[in-house]
């Protein structure tokens, strides 16, 4: 196969050849006469990236070969698979044949041969991060493409229709709604809420309210180095994204300053919505700011402000479910109350905001008039991690202290490395080995963690842009591993 389009990195492999043992993907450079590091990688990504979405390469050995066409001949060594996947080979246009040859004899075959009528036919199902989704959304020509290929699809898919369904029956009756969407920790409720605003809604002029300044500043600068990639101005494309991704404090706060103005978005999407403060936290000064501007709380002043519009209007509130809820944060509570308290506003959620176990949590207490249940608003099928979903349990046990567990789970984790040390030279030798392709690692501390000056890390990164979207050999890149984020 020619061409194979790899949808997550937006990138099409050269050449897929599929025989009875194995699965080489080929990466072919035309006259060059070396066999370049950032080559290697490229063609060593393409195959994690099969192994990790494709369904047809579970239990299969890939090998990324990289064909410099005109560089020296290397002496052979036969491939170690290593997770699924060799290093890469490394190939001429004189010697390409023999190698795959070689290579081929030197795999077993399989217990069962590859069939390539099923391979063909086996999906592949990416699982972008949030900054690859939210460009390919960005892109009005890649968007639909995106969502229809993601593993997640039909859960995704449906909830984005109820969110449409209870949008278009706003608009139909001139109403004011609020649209709660729940899900567990890595369903994709933020995933969901950029498809919202850049995917299907985005004729409607859409906003995407978040708390969190590092996402909004990482998004944006993201989607303004692909525009100018492609040839958009920067300026005119970061001010689109700068209206479409907004810090909800600096929102409200510019609206209830200015009582008169009426948002231009008649749809807002609010991240993290259960972390709204509460009126106290929203009228406590801070250093940073000096005297709030808010009176109320922030879901208090959000419904007042989308009120304004004469006609309709919809907040959707993104819940994540699961999590603590912090002090002079509201929780869900406080939004039922507003909704109930504010005439002209109506509720659709799942039925799971109305059952979870801490009162502060719940949207009512059982049925209200105000609110219609819809079960399609809930996001229940984790898909943030791509190998393991236990890596976060893992992580909960080292912290805890519970050593059987934490070893259970590292045991039972199919391949994909846990690895704990004290030694922070180790750690980094560790995390550049495992860094296969054009995977990313970086360094994650508590903002408490004083004493890692002592070790040697005493640099938090200044900035997250650069941290999160450069590569090395820029120093300010997560690859560097010379600073951290908390």
């Amino acid at each position: 196969m020619l061409e194979y389009d790899l949808l997550r990195l937006e990138k099409r492999a050269d050449c897929v050849i599929l025989t009875d043992r194995a699965v080489f993907v080929l990466e072919i450079k035309d006259g060059a006469a070396g066999h370049h590091a950032a080559d290697l990688r490229q063609a060593e990504d393409y195959a994690l990236d099969l192994r990790d979405f494709h369904a047809g390469c579970r239990d299969l050995p890939i090998i990324p070969v990289l064909v410099a066409t005109h560089a020296p001949a290397v002496p052979f060594e036969p491939p170690l698979i290593w997770h699924g996947v060799s290093p890469p080979v490394r190939a001429n246009n004189r010697v390409l044949g023999d190698i795959l040859l070689a290579v081929q004899v030197a795999i077993a075959l399989p217990v069962t041969p590859l069939n390539h009528a099923a391979w063909l036919r086996a999906p592949y199902r990416p699982v972008p991060n949030v900054l690859e989704a939210a460009t390919m959304l960005f892109d009005r020509h890649r968007s639909a493409e995106m969502v229809s290929a993601r593993a997640d699809a039909a859960n995704l898919n449906r909830t984005t229709d109820a969110v449409r369904r209870a949008i278009a029956a706003a608009r139909e009756a001139g109403e004011q709604v609020a649209i709660f969407i729940t899900g567990i920790p890595g369903a994709g409720k933020t995933l969901c809420g950029l498809n919202i605003v850049f995917g299907a809604l985005r004729e409607d002029g859409a906003a995407f309210l978040t708390g969190n300044a590092p996402l909004i500043e990482v998004l944006r600068e993201s989607l303004v180095r692909r525009a100018v990639a492609d040839g958009g101005r920067r300026s005119s494309k970061r001010s689109e994204a700068v209206t479409a991704l907004q810090n909800v404090h600096r929102f409200l706060e510019h609206y209830v300053e200015r009582p008169a103005d009426v948002p231009e978005a008649r749809v807002i999407v609010f991240d993290e919505a259960q972390r709204a403060w509460d009126r106290a936290q929203a009228t406590k000064p801070s250093q940073r700011r000096g005297a709030s501007r808010l009176r109320d709380s922030e879901p208090a002043h959000t419904l007042e402000i989308m009120g304004r519009h004469t006609d309709w209007s919809v907040v959707i509130a993104l819940i994540g479910n699961g999590q603590e809820i912090n002090t002079g944060e509201a929780g869900l509570a406080e939004w039922g109350r507003v909704i109930a308290a504010s005439p002209g506003w109506r509720a659709v959620a799942p039925e799971r905001a109305i059952r979870a176990s801490v009162a502060t949590q719940r949207l009512a207490e059982g049925p209200q008039p105000w609110l219609t249940l819809d079960d399609d608003l809930d996001l229940a099928i984790p898909m943030r991690s791509v190998r393991d979903p236990q890596g976060a349990p893992w992580v909960d046990a080292v912290l805890a202290g519970d050593v059987e567990n934490a070893a259970s789970i590292a045991r039972d984790a199919g391949g994909v490395p846990y690895f704990l040390t004290r030694d922070l030279a180790a750690m980094r030798a560790s995390l550049r080995h495992l860094s296969r392709g054009m995977r990313r690692a970086g360094l994650v501390a508590s903002s408490g963690a004083r004493r890692l000056r002592a070790e040697g890390l005493g640099v938090q990164a200044a900035d997250i842009p650069h941290w999160f979207l450069d590569r090395w050999p820029d120093i300010r890149a997560s690859d560097a591993l010379e600073t951290y984020a908390t």
